[in-house]
C-alpha cells in the first residue's frame, strides 16, 4: 500500500489525473482484500490490485468515467441474481467469475488543481494570489506584459 499512495503523491505532485481505488469491503471467496489499492491512469493502466481479471475491467471503465465526471464513485461487483444490498450511490455490476464473492471499490478521481495566470504588479494582483492560493489554485504572475505571461510568467506555485 506505500508504494501506491507513494506513486499517487508523485502524480499528484506532477499534475497527473488519476483514479485511486480503494477495496471497501470484499466477501470470500475473492482475492481482494479491504484495504488493497489500485491506481487507474488516464490512458486505463491499472497499478496496484483491486482483484482479479473479474473485476479489473469495471474498475478501469468506471475509474476513466469518474475521472471524466470529476467526482467519486462506489462501485459493486456481486454474482449474477445477488446483486448485493441495494444503497443509493451505489453501482452494481455482475461478477463474471465463478467464485461467488463480492466486492465494493471506492473510486476518488485526483485531478490536477486549476491554474491562475495573473498579469501585472497591480495590489489587485496580489490580492487576487493570495485568494487564488486560498482556493487551491496553481498561481502564474507575469509582471513584463502579456507576452511573457504567453509564455508562463515569471514564477509558479508548486502545489
Amino acid at each position: 500500500m506505500d508504494d501506491t499512495l507513494t506513486r499517487a503523491h508523485d502524480l499528484a505532485a506532477r499534475g497527473e489525473p488519476f483514479a485511486l481505488a480503494t477495496v471497501a469491503r470484499a466477501e470470500r471467496p475473492t482475492s481482494a482484500r479491504p484495504g488493497m489499492k489500485a491506481i487507474i491512469l488516464a490512458d486505463g493502466t491499472l497499478e496496484g490490485w483491486v482483484g482479479g481479471s473479474c473485476a479489473h475491467p469495471v474498475v478501469v471503465r468506471e475509474a476513466l468515467r469518474l475521472l471524466r465526471e470529476e467526482t467519486p464513485g462506489l462501485i459493486g461487483l456481486s454474482p449474477p441474481g445477488q446483486p448485493g444490498p441495494e444503497r443509493p450511490g451505489v453501482i452494481y455490476h455482475p461478477m463474471t467469475c465463478h467464485s461467488g464473492g463480492s466486492l465494493e471499490i471506492y473510486i476518488e478521481p485526483v485531478l490536477p488543481r486549476p491554474q491562475l495566470l495573473l498579469v501585472g504588479e497591480a495590489p489587485l494582483v496580489s490580492a487576487l494570489e493570495a485568494l487564488g492560493r486560498l482556493q487551491g489554485f496553481t498561481i502564474a504572475v507575469a509582471s513584463a506584459g502579456r507576452e511573457e505571461a504567453a509564455r508562463g510568467g515569471r514564477r509558479a506555485t508548486p502545489p
